[in-house]
């Protein structure tokens, strides 16, 4: 994983930020991931015929006597295969409750010392999955152009319309951190940081988001993942002092140090700028000078 991603992953490991993304993505805000139930998971995904990958966070949600599998794919560029990857580390999951299945009940008839087909360990009507969500959270720069779901990813051909119908299409859950309404139903502070990264490159929205008080008393994991995500390196320097301090940390003197220090360096390439344009002025009134003088001669 890149810098940002390792933020990003570092961040919603966190379980109530975790859940809070889930939560308004997909619920409107309504609490229906509890982040004080959700319960760490092996990421590992054992790919058939390949190498074993880690998907970026898992973790499992009790449901009654069964689990629900939530996870995050965090993403900081536009991913064309980003469908596919994602149905795959879901298929990958699903083959797994499967050959545990398959597991217990050869168990349970070794115990039992009887012999199984392999027919009577395969699942049966008494035997269910745990559903598995997972989330693509792009918090990319640029808008999402990528594809949505695996339908999007195919050409059709001529009749594509008659094939679009009926082609089993596999949706992926996507939550683009520049979205607003996606801030605006957060109950945690990953609402500020959306907010940060919606506005990231208009000065305007920065100013206006400025207004905030909750800017001025952020959580340091929430302002370690703006300093990264946003590209303010200036509020990292401004954290460290205000932990070696004990006070809290207000983002706002960060930017605005951050937007000083943007003035002060265009106020510099300002002037380089017109000292060569001097420059250049004066040597051409001096080759004019000696042009005229050789004229006259």
């Amino acid at each position: 994983m890149g810098k940002k991603d390792d933020a990003a992953y570092e961040y919603l490991s966190i379980p109530r930020y975790f859940a809070d993304l889930f939560n308004a993505k997909y619920f409107g805000g309504r609490q229906i991931v509890d982040c004080n139930k959700l319960q760490e998971a092996d990421g590992r995904v054992p790919i058939e015929n390949g190498p074993t990958r880690f998907r970026d966070i898992k973790k499992r949600l009790p449901d009654g006597t069964k689990f629900i599998i939530v996870a995050i794919e965090n993403q900081e560029y536009v991913d064309y295969e980003m469908p596919w990857r994602i149905m795959k580390y879901d298929c990958a999951e699903y083959e797994r409750q499967i050959n545990e299945i398959h597991a217990l009940k050869v168990k349970e008839a070794r115990r039992k010392k009887k012999k199984i087909s392999w027919l009577e360990k395969k699942m049966d009507e008494h035997d269910k999955l745990s559903p598995t969500f997972t989330v693509c959270f792009y918090h990319g720069k640029e808008p999402w152009t990528g594809p949505r779901g695996l339908r999007d990813m195919m050409s059709f051909g001529e009749c594509g319309e008659e094939w679009k119908r009926i082609f089993n299409d596999y949706h992926m859950l996507l939550a683009c951190a520049d979205d607003p309404e996606l801030a605006e139903r957060c109950n945690t502070q990953l609402g500020l940081l959306l907010r940060v990264l919606s506005a990231r490159g208009n000065k305007e929205h920065m100013e206006n988001i400025k207004k905030d008080q909750g800017f001025r008393h952020l959580e340091p994991e929430t302002g370690k993942a703006i300093a990264v995500l946003a590209d303010i390196p200036k509020l990292l320097d401004y954290m460290n002092d205000c932990q070696n301090m004990g006070g809290e940390i207000d983002m706002c003197v960060a930017i605005d140090e951050m937007m000083a220090d943007s003035r002060r360096q265009g106020e510099k390439i300002g002037e380089k700028r017109g000292e060569k344009r001097g420059e250049k002025r004066g040597m051409k009134k001096g080759v004019d000078r000696v042009n005229r003088l050789n004229i006259s001669l």
